[in-house]
């Protein structure tokens, strides 16, 4: 009976263990593992999470932009861009909350929107970068992807891009039976606003990014580019019945001069490759779709291939520069907390701007063009390094650094200076002491013939006061003289009493 029990509990025990174990599996998000299944083995990842989504016009949704680091490091980052159709999606909120890597830096631009964010230690693993909130506008296929210059860690990176199927519950009415006018043999072209009549250098263009023209009479829909370095891939389709299309690109929204090879997607719409692209360089395109029953409608956009990877180190004060605003051409970006940020650029030459809230730098770089690897990917990057100067006392940063070292060497000179003076009035009040003079000059020594013999302790007007027997002179003898010494034998002068009382010496004997 007891043996019965305890296997009854037994089984128990074990149900309830592969109850948790399921709970805890449905509970891993399934979008990220299919993410991590799209990345390539081995590598850091960047994801769209959700992949797939189906969703009606006008219906607003959230993307996860998360990063996958396959290693540890003891320090991470994370750079690159989102792309988006912009005939079908638009961008209604932007949230870093939640981020693991603290505040990124976002900058958003015409389709697309650019990030850069770093981390100490590196995340491991999933992590959340920051979200978009989009706005379904136009129905077709949306592909939310990453730009060939995004990186995790500054590594190799591939990319898990996302989907989504928009409807739309209320299809264009009809159009009437009644014959129309036949579409003229060459495809009608809505003139683009000409912002340069170059094509402008800049993959990542902000301001003067020509917008899409939609087509207005819904016949070209759901349109999406997708570029790369070379190439680039349209789909579209044309709601008519018998559709034909064509396409024509070229390097001036006035001048498409080139017609491209057109194929059918697997959507059943159209898609055409385009390839010999310039990176970094802008392209025109117009699509022209017709149909049975006269239909007829017309698409402009444009493409803007990668740049060549290029990755700005900004410092102030050999201290990285966080958020230093960088302008180049119409680029305009901010750097993140540990002073990079990456732009794609075509090859040439470029002059810009650096600018803090304490200092301001004119640069001037040139970036090469780089071999395309064959199978897509980026090119190697190229790095720039910028240091900007500004004084202790605007508050930049190592301002308190440079404070502190310059009150330090302040109050060392004085402890030196104290010191030296010190030192000085010890010398010269030990030389006073020991009687030397505060001057030292060379000293001469004068000696005076006064008649004075200190050994007899007697003057010379006492010997002559003595018997007037004439004594003989006392011997001539030379004192011997000295390099600082000086020889008087001039007798001092008297004054008129002592002159009276001296008696007059004798004379000299004649010489023998």
């Amino acid at each position: 009976m007891r043996h019965a029990v305890t296997a009854a509990i037994l089984r128990k025990q074990t149900r309830l263990w592969l109850m948790v174990i399921c709970a805890c599996i449905s509970l891993l998000p399934a979008s990220l593992a299919h993410a991590r299944s799209n990345c390539q083995s081995g590598t850091n990842c960047l994801i769209v999470s959700p992949a797939t989504s189906q969703m009606n016009i006008n219906t607003s949704f959230p993307v996860n932009i998360r990063s996958y680091g396959d290693t540890d490091q003891s320090s991470g980052n994370v750079s690159g861009t989102v792309t988006y159709p912009t005939n079908l999606l638009r961008v209604t909120g932007i949230s870093t909350g939640g981020s693991a890597y603290g505040a990124p830096s976002i900058t958003q631009g015409a389709g697309t929107v650019s990030f850069s964010g770093s981390r100490s230690p590196a995340p491991s693993g999933f992590a959340q970068v920051f979200s978009i909130t989009f706005q379904a506008i136009g129905a077709g296929t949306a592909a939310v992807n990453f730009s060939g210059d995004s990186r995790v860690n500054s590594t190799t990176t591939s990319y898990a891009s996302g989907e989504f199927t928009i409807t739309n519950p209320n299809p264009p009415p009809t159009t009437s039976s009644t014959p129309k006018p036949s579409p003229s043999t060459k495809p009608s072209v809505t003139p683009v606003p000409i912002i340069s009549t170059t094509p402008t250098p800049s993959p990542e263009p902000t301001g003067d990014n020509p917008q899409p023209t939609p087509d207005p009479s819904g016949v070209v829909d759901s349109v999406t580019v997708n570029p790369s370095y070379t190439t680039a891939t349209i789909n579209w389709k044309v709601n008519a019945t018998n559709p034909k299309s064509t396409m024509g690109y070229g390097t001036k929204s006035t001048s498409l001069d080139k017609q491209a090879a057109i194929g059918t997607g697997a959507d059943g719409g159209f898609k055409s490759t385009i390839t010999g692209l310039t990176p970094g360089n802008r392209y025109y395109f117009s699509i022209t779709g017709t149909g049975d029953g006269g239909k007829s409608g017309t698409y402009s956009g444009t493409i803007i291939t990668n740049g060549f990877p290029v990755t700005m180190t900004i410092t102030e004060n050999n201290q990285p520069a966080s958020g230093a605003q960088v302008r180049i051409g119409s680029i305009s970006k901010s750097t993140g907390s540990n002073g990079k940020l990456s732009i794609g650029l075509a090859a040439g030459s470029y002059r810009g701007t650096i600018t803090t809230g304490t200092a301001s730098l004119t640069i001037d770089l040139s970036v090469e063009a780089k071999t395309i690897p064959e199978d897509g990917s980026a090119p190697a990057t190229q790095n720039f390094t910028y240091n900007l100067t500004s004084s202790p006392l605007d508050g930049g940063p190592g301002s308190s650094t440079s404070v502190l070292a310059f009150v330090g060497i302040l109050l060392a000179g004085t402890v030196v200076i104290g010191l030296g003076f010190a030192g000085f009035i010890v010398y010269r009040r030990r030389k006073f002491e020991n009687g030397s003079p505060s001057i030292s000059t060379p000293s001469s020594t004068v000696i005076i013939d006064d008649g004075y013999d200190w050994r007899q302790e007697t003057s010379d007007t006492t010997i002559q006061a003595q018997p007037t027997t004439p004594l003989p002179p006392p011997p001539q003898v030379e004192t011997p003289r000295h390099n600082n010494s000086v020889y008087i034998d001039e007798e001092e002068p008297l004054d008129m009493f002592e002159q009276h009382n001296k008696p007059t010496p004798p004379s000299a004997p004649p010489p023998s």
